[in-house]
């Protein structure tokens, strides 16, 4: 049976096989929308609500049956790109989800890391985290051949894969795993591995200590170059220089940087090494080029740190200073005009050569000009700059500059005059935001909390969003937790801080719009990031920040807010029990979707560990419930959930944990009908990443309830829903749309039985729409 059968349950099979007749229907019936949108007149500005005709269309696909990635789009930073000499194949690495590949007929970005793909042994699910691509290149002379480096299951050591079909399917290469950490110090630097040009069976890599790996048999046997002759060093870069004269199998010329410790050359394809005179200790990147070796230097203390190696001799370069800022990191050579040379600057400024590094020009006229029609929001939102991941420029059509950046892939036409390019957006299927919060109000639109971007409204899972909020003043806004009034559903509140100050605060309007808290907000400590809200009315809300801050509360709507007052037990002052620290993405205060004034909460410290109530609105608090004995890294991502319209009835889920965890841990979900004085475990769950619900099911009152994690015995985790109040657990997917990240929020939608939204811990959101 195949990797992809064994994580199909019978409800998924059946929806599988109801899934094409219906499929047929809808897409007819979405294709005449779409010709009468086509009529309309012609689209206005990228920050402009979608037509209706664009909704109407939108929402026939979104109701044909499966699991789909929720259209969100960028996020996260694309680290690095490598393109085959011909153009056939093109990927890009990211740090937090994944890789991905070009697709010329949907035109656009395709995973490379699924369930499919990868190995059955090594699924990278349930390990508490993302996965991040450490390297992949594809072979110069056989465009089908990639290898990728990818943290292991283990979640500590890295595996290298290769694959014979341009992605499609993995294998473990006999490689030692050691620990190739995608970390924000050494995520740019570069490349860590490289591919002969000539024989697609010799590769190099570099792990994250410096020591260097060759095989030359495509992965079968693997040696470690003697650290006498290459020094080891964090961060290593390695390039192939010229190839042999008499076309030999193997290039006669290579070149490895470790660390502080200068290039190193070998002329003899790998067997002995000598050190090149002079140049730069500590290289960020290498290119190699037909006229020589172009790097970069880490050293920060000058904007001259960047070099050529040519004829046994290094250059640097002088470079006219065009603005703070500009400490270069990529180097790009046109394929097309050897001679054209651009560097990048960290921060995305760029300065061009066109005689191979003599003289340069500035490319850098203050902001960036982007154009981004496949997903709007990437050009709406401010960001002055353009982080650089790497440059690389199209092998087949000439003067055409792609940029890896933090909010996707770019492409520029550059020119001779050095005008101001206009990036254009190549990032439709990229999608690598991390989602910490999710909700569905009643009446209302799905709104998401991100990572990087704050808040997402989505007015339709078919199209990507045009805006975000709160606003679009500066380039990072973290959102943390969001929330609805269950008296009145259109009333939101969110956390939404972090990277430029505090901008947390509410909408009338289901998300539409924001405005900002009061001036004395919760702030304790002062600055802290993250934290977690509560809503029981528009004027009523409960706030416990993250980074050992204490809980506040607020009756006027959030124009001022107060301490919240516990027993003697719970702390003040270092750990407090709540939340230690923003990554941890707790929800562990919630409020009674019924009774008014009312609010749970659950504390982790272990003097005060406990279910606590609040029913004066937040002001005090008594303890009333038991600890569940959550220990070890436990609880780093927990969630204490009410039930809509179900007085006193909660859920606690743990989250994900470590990476060393066992998983599933066997600590069951945890519910509570008398407001957290009893608690009871609800068998056949072992281990729960998060908890949501949705409506009702045709002909119950309760309301439909969705988890991810493991459930019912399974041996790997699954989206599951329960119809009959947590009686029993329906398995829908194993994998949503083959994604192997891990989920970390759930909310069923509480307008449209059967459809579900999840967001993951790096790579967007999906939706799921079932047929019963």
């Amino acid at each position: 049976m195949s990797f992809a059968l064994r994580q199909e349950g019978p409800y998924a099979q059946q929806m599988r096989l109801q899934m094409p007749a219906m499929t047929k229907i809808l897409r007819l019936l979405s294709a005449v929308f779409i010709l009468s949108c086509m009529a309309c007149s012609a689209a206005s500005s990228t920050a402009e609500a979608p037509t209706p005709q664009q909704l109407a269309a939108a929402e026939v696909e979104a109701a044909v049956p499966g699991f789909r990635p929720l259209k969100l789009g960028g996020g996260g930073f694309v680290v690095d790109m490598d393109f085959s000499p011909d153009g056939r194949t093109r990927i890009v690495r990211t740090d937090v989800h994944g890789a991905y590949i070009w697709d010329d007929p949907t035109n656009e970005w395709k995973q490379l890391i699924t369930a499919t793909s990868m190995p059955a042994r090594d699924s990278f699910v349930g390990k508490g985290r993302s996965i991040g691509v450490y390297a992949i290149r594809v072979s110069p002379s056989d465009a089908s051949r990639l290898y990728m480096a990818s943290p292991g299951h283990e979640g500590i050591e890295s595996y290298l894969y290769r694959s014979d079909d341009r992605g499609a399917r993995w294998t473990r290469t006999n490689f030692a795993p050691v620990e190739m950490f995608v970390g924000t110090a050494g995520r740019l630097f570069g490349p860590k591995m490289a591919i002969d040009p000539r024989n697609p069976d010799i590769v190099l890599i570099g792990d994250s200590a410096g020591r260097i790996y060759r095989t030359a048999d495509g992965g079968t046997t693997w040696a470690t170059i003697d650290p006498a002759q290459i020094p080891t060093g964090i961060n290593p870069a390695i390039a192939f220089g010229k190839q042999n004269a008499d076309g030999g199998s193997a290039s006669s010329e290579l070149f490895v940087a470790t660390g502080a410790n200068g290039v190193f050359r070998s002329a003899d394809g790998g067997v002995s090494w000598a050190r090149t005179e002079g140049g730069p200790r500590s290289v960020a990147r290498l290119v190699a080029a037909p006229d020589g070796l172009y790097a970069t230097d880490r050293d920060q203390t000058t904007r001259d740190n960047a070099w050529k190696l040519a004829g046994g001799r290094w250059t640097r370069f002088a470079i006219p200073t065009y603005g703070a800022g500009h400490i270069w990191h990529s180097i790009a050579v046109d394929p097309s005009n050897p001679s054209h040379v651009v560097l990048g600057s960290e921060a995305g400024n760029v300065v061009s050569s066109f005689d191979a590094g003599k003289t340069w020009s500035s490319v850098d006229k203050g902001p960036p000009q982007r154009k981004a029609e496949d997903v709007p929001w990437l050009e709406w939102t401010a960001e002055p700059w353009m982080s650089n991941g790497n440059m690389m420029f199209d092998p087949v059509v000439p003067n055409r500059l792609y940029f890896a950046q933090g909010i996707g892939v770019w492409y520029a036409q550059t020119r001779a005059d050095n005008a101001k390019p206009l990036w254009i957006s190549q990032t439709r299927g990229i999608d690598e935001l991390i989602v910490n919060d999710l909700i569905v109000p009643p009446g209302g639109k799905p709104i998401l909390a991100v990572q990087d971007r704050g808040i997402f409204r989505i007015e339709s899972p078919e199209l990507f969003p045009r805006t975000h909020g709160p606003d679009r003043d500066v380039p990072i806004r973290h959102g943390w937790s969001v929330d609805y009034s269950a008296s009145d559903p259109s009333f939101i509140a969110m956390v939404a801080n972090g990277g430029a100050g505090d901008r947390s605060g509410f909408s009338n309007d289901g998300g539409r719009t924001w405005s900002r808290f009061g001036s004395n907000a919760p702030s304790d400590p002062p600055g802290a990031a993250g934290g977690m809200i509560a809503v029981s009315s528009s004027t009523n809300m409960v706030w416990g920040p993250a980074n050992n801050g204490r809980p506040f509360y607020t009756v006027d709507g959030g124009q001022t807010w107060q301490l919240a007052r516990f027993p003697a037990e719970v702390p003040t002052s270092g750990h407090l029990g709540w939340s230690f620290s923003f990554y941890q993405n707790r929800h562990i205060f919630a409020a009674d979707r019924v009774l008014p004034n009312t609010f749970y909460a659950y504390n982790m410290d272990p003097a005060a560990v406990g279910t606590y109530r609040s029913v004066d609105g937040g002001a005090t608090w008594a303890r009333v419930g038991p600890s569940f004995g959550v220990y070890g890294s436990m609880g780093t991502s927990a969630r204490l959930a009410s039930v809509p319209g179900q007085a006193g009835h909660l859920f606690f889920v743990i989250g994900s944990t470590a990476v060393m965890d066992p998983h599933p841990y066997n600590m069951p979900l945890k519910r509570s009908r008398d407001g957290g004085r009893s608690w009871q475990d609800i068998r056949r769950t072992q281990e729960i990443w998060a908890i949501g619900f949705g409506k009702a099911a045709p002909g119950k009152t309760y309301p439909s309830i969705y988890i991810a994690g493991y459930a019912n015995g399974d041996r790997e985790p699954a989206l599951y829903r329960s119809i009959d109040d947590a009686a029993s657990w329906q398995k829908l997917t194993s994998y949503p749309a083959g994604n192997v990240d891990t989920i970390r929020a759930i909310s069923g939608d509480m307008n449209v039985y059967g459809r579900v939204y999840y967001g993951f811990a790096g790579s967007g959101a999906g939706y799921g729409v079932l047929v019963n």
